[in-house]
């Protein structure tokens, strides 16, 4: 007895721990993003130049509602774990494959804001007359749409094709009824257990070979987009063309 309320004391004391340490860091990238959001907004530009401004708003504001409410739904799910045991085990698995995805989709998003960047200044340096032919309008529809419809579309994509590592841990009874209640999955794969439903029914319907090239697809996309290979090129291909006219 005193063993078990020496263990929820000690989870009561990690989870205010945690709770502590979101909020400063919630509070100060919030207070931070409020600051450039009205920075951003203060500024007059050109029709050329709203493009990058909407960008930079929708991004700001992104950042100020998504990371509080991914780590305080991290912080009350572990509440729930530690502490009250409230939800059915099985929304755990949902609720995991739900942040992964989130997170992933936003972590590129962000990623890809330097090659938004550099596509907008090398369309209207290199190829302005093109832009304007085109219409500023419906260029910066694209521009905006496809910064968040891309990395949707990827992250989608990995996951349907890319497993999520197992680390060895071997399946519980809960695990069992939570793949049960999925009615797809193939129960001699162990590692099913932590996968999402996409993943599996992927894996079900799909050949093998499409899978892998999918997830090749998905291999190479991100490490372009952590390498910043394109802009490298994009900025060079804008640094050649502005030194013409020198």
């Amino acid at each position: 007895m005193q063993n078990h309320f020496n263990m929820e004391e000690n989870d009561v004391l990690i989870v205010g721990k945690q709770f502590c340490i979101i909020f400063v860091v919630s509070t100060s990238g919030v207070l931070i993003n409020v600051k450039f959001l009205r920075n951003i907004m203060r500024e007059e530009r050109k029709e050329r130049g709203q493009i990058l401004q909407q960008h930079m708003i929708n991004l700001s504001i992104s950042q100020i509602v998504f990371w509080p409410t991914l780590f305080l739904s991290i912080w009350m799910i572990k509440i729930d774990q530690s502490i009250t045991h409230v939800l059915d085990p099985c929304v755990y698995h949902n609720f995991g494959a739900a942040m992964l995805w989130s997170f992933s989709v936003f972590r590129l998003y962000i990623g890809l804001h330097s090659l938004i960047v550099a596509i907008c200044r090398v369309s209207f340096i290199a190829y302005d007359q093109v832009i304007l032919e085109f219409g500023i309008e419906k260029f910066k529809k694209i521009i905006l749409f496809s910064s968040a419809l891309l990395p949707t579309i990827i992250v989608l994509l990995a996951q349907a094709s890319i497993p999520i590592p197992n680390h060895d841990r071997t399946l519980s009874n809960m695990d069992i009824r939570c793949i049960e209640s999925l009615r797809i999955s193939n129960f001699s794969e162990p590692t099913l257990h932590r996968q999402t439903q996409l993943y599996m029914l992927v894996q079900k319907y799909l050949p093998s070979s499409l899978i892998t090239c999918i997830k090749a697809f998905c291999y190479v996309v991100v490490l372009v987009c952590i390498s910043n290979v394109l802009e490298g090129f994009i900025y060079w291909h804008t640094w050649s063309i502005i030194k013409r006219y020198w």
